[in-house]
């Protein structure tokens, strides 16, 4: 019989090799006194531990002092539809727009990104999505500061969801102070969260490679902007606004992005908007064995790049951030 060090360093070694057996979740959301019913993982370096053993026969809270040095906190895949019977209860409708309000959305949105991921041939999540974008959309316009002040409490896990989720909050957030109305709001976030969807079909040991990748994994791994292109329009029938966030989230000014080389003037709006967003989470998203960039000092690098973005838009971004000091 394994001892509990030996099972928590299995649970991680089995995390590493499966991701999509777990579900980062917000600590903020379990860290109270109701009742789950579901297990609870904590992340601690390089193990997973047991932090609430819970079932529907016998439910259980987690003590707060309980995650004091944990990372991440994850449930497994299999109790995501417990995790959504919680969240609902957890928020009224006059809490819908509070802080609490605002982290059980971002949870919602990244397990509906998560079974994007997953199950894209399903018809059910490009609605899901659109209704994800609206309700995304209605929150940017009514507590925006709430959203971005969440985004800037960084998880340990990057997952390509998450990473959708956090760039289609910046990206909205941003489109937003550039004045656009609200239906071209919604096309934005539409795209900002299928943005990545490509990368389902990129093999996984590219995509968690430790280190750069060579020359012939970086050509399997940018096929996947023109992969979530084929997905967006013969499958799901994506507005062609949100299309161009899909196609050119990876395009730079200098022509020096891809799929196309596209040069200055040829990026259309959607396009210049991802480009920072994007970047900007990549950066301050762990991936890998890089380390995250704090909030600022990314902003550094990426205002640095002036030949590769939108002047206006990094300046748009820079007093973004800059509120949410």
């Amino acid at each position: 019989m394994q001892n509990p060090e030996d099972e928590a360093r299995q649970r991680f070694l089995q995390y590493i090799e499966n991701r999509a057996a777990y579900l980062p979740i917000a600590k903020d959301c379990v860290v109270t006194v109701r009742n789950v019913t579901f297990n609870i993982y904590c992340l601690r370096k390089d193990s997973i531990e047991l932090v609430c053993s819970a079932s529907e026969s016998n439910p259980s809270a987690i003590e707060e002092n309980a995650t004091t040095l944990c990372d991440q906190l994850f449930i497994e895949s299999a109790d995501i539809s417990k995790y959504l019977t919680y969240l609902s209860a957890i928020t009224s409708k006059r809490q819908q727009a509070s802080a609490l309000g605002m982290v059980v959305m971002q949870e919602r949105s990244k397990i509906v990104m998560k079974e994007i991921f997953e199950q894209p041939l399903e018809s059910r999540n490009i609605m899901a999505v659109q209704n994800l974008a609206e309700d995304m959309v209605t929150c940017i316009l009514t507590r925006q500061q709430l959203l971005l002040d969440l985004l800037l409490i960084k998880q340990t896990d990057f997952q390509v969801y998450v990473h959708s989720v956090n760039v289609a909050i910046l990206s909205l957030a941003l489109g937003r102070l550039l004045k656009l109305n609200d239906e071209t709001l919604l096309d934005l976030g539409i795209g900002a969260f299928m943005h990545d969807i490509g990368k389902r079909s990129i093999p996984k040991e590219i995509l968690r490679k430790q280190g750069k990748l060579d020359s012939a994994e970086f050509s399997i791994y940018k096929q996947h902007v023109l992969d979530g292109v084929r997905l967006a329009e013969s499958i799901w029938k994506v507005p062609a606004p949100s299309i161009v966030a899909v196609s050119q989230h990876h395009e730079l000014l200098n022509g020096q992005g891809y799929p196309n080389g596209l040069y200055g003037n040829q990026i259309e709006l959607f396009g210049r908007i991802l480009g920072v967003a994007n970047s900007y989470d990549n950066l301050t998203s762990p991936r890998t064995s890089k380390c995250a960039m704090a909030p600022y000092a990314t902003l550094t690098v990426v205002v640095g790049e002036k030949n590769r973005f939108d002047l206006k838009i990094l300046s748009t971004f820079m007093e973004l951030l800059g509120r949410s000091r």
